[in-house]
């Protein structure tokens, strides 16, 4: 049981990184990739700790693996960072619940197994995936704007985790840590190295820093890293389908703290919630759940 505690503690950090993010590329940043680059070159920092832990050098194709891992969860963001500039964070969450649906099936060419239970708490999250990207309005209805933005982003991230699934068999935490940090450290900075618009761009928003928002920024790399940490060490103990259904906490997190912001704090975030479109989340929320516990009660 000792995965799903770091599943949904996982969760919880990324759950405050959504609401960071949100607040930043709607009211700080208005280049919602430049914002994606800088909190990943900030992740360096995890390579001060190299000399004090176990790391080792893996072999040739491991260190290819590990590269594509990365580099998966390096672009993934940018469709990401995207949506959550045009959509609402919590509707832009719930989108997450595809992620084990997805991973449930690039898991098969690792061998993983899949039993009848996962199938039926998974499809039960894809139902509740599809409640959760359709807006409401006037006697119609359409889906999210960001929803074909996440589809992209969750094959991307379900592809990391399945590699990263794998490499933990092989290779100690800290060395596949490290690693998938490296490998979105290293395209984050090769970008500002060869693209001078968005190099000028960073150097305007560093230049725009105030204590405030350096502090927003500490938090927001201590939980990405808390959720990537966690993440990882689920991963190393359990299939990333499993691991990754765990997604409906994170929703009900970031819809809690959206609820909070929304009523004291409206001029740092504010989500529409409208009672018709407000009961649609609450039941997608239900259908998340339930599909959590499907998927985890004994038969």
């Amino acid at each position: 049981m000792t995965w799903i505690f770091l599943a949904i503690g996982s969760h919880f950090f990324w759950a405050i990184e959504n609401v960071i993010t949100k607040y930043a590329v709607d009211k700080r940043v208005k280049n919602p990739y430049i914002f994606l680059i800088l909190f990943t070159l900030l992740e360096g920092v995890v390579f001060l700790a190299i000399p004090f832990a176990h790391f080792v050098i893996p072999s040739w194709p491991l260190i290819l693996l590990l590269g594509a891992g990365g580099l998966f969860y390096f672009f993934g963001g940018f469709p990401y960072i995207k949506a959550m500039q045009i959509e609402e964070v919590t509707r832009v969450n719930i989108l997450w619940g595809l992620i084990p649906v997805i991973s449930l099936f690039l898991g098969y060419f690792v061998g993983d197994k899949v039993s009848w239970q996962e199938l039926l708490a998974l499809a039960i999250l894809i139902t509740g995936t599809v409640l959760a990207s359709i807006h409401l309005g006037e006697g119609k209805f359409k889906f999210s704007k960001a929803f074909w933005l996440m589809l992209i982003t969750c094959i991307f991230f379900s592809g990391y985790g399945v590699i990263m699934r794998y490499l933990l068999q092989h290779l100690p935490f800290f060395t596949v840590f490290v690693g998938n940090i490296f490998f979105n450290f290293l395209p984050s900075l090769l970008i500002l190295v060869f693209y001078k618009k968005w190099r000028s761009d960073m150097k305007q928003v560093i230049c725009s820093l105030d204590y405030k928002f350096c502090l927003t920024l500490l938090v927001l790399v201590v939980a990405v890293l808390g959720g990537v940490l966690m993440n990882q060490l689920a991963l190393a103990l359990q299939q990333a389908s499993l691991v990754f259904a765990m997604e409906g906490f994170q929703t009900f997190f970031v819809f809690s703290i959206a609820i909070f912001f929304t009523i004291f704090f409206p001029r740092i975030l504010k989500e529409k919630f409208d009672l018709k479109n407000l009961i649609l989340k609450l039941v997608a929320l239900m259908f998340m759940v339930v599909g959590i516990v499907v998927l985890n009660i004994k038969w």
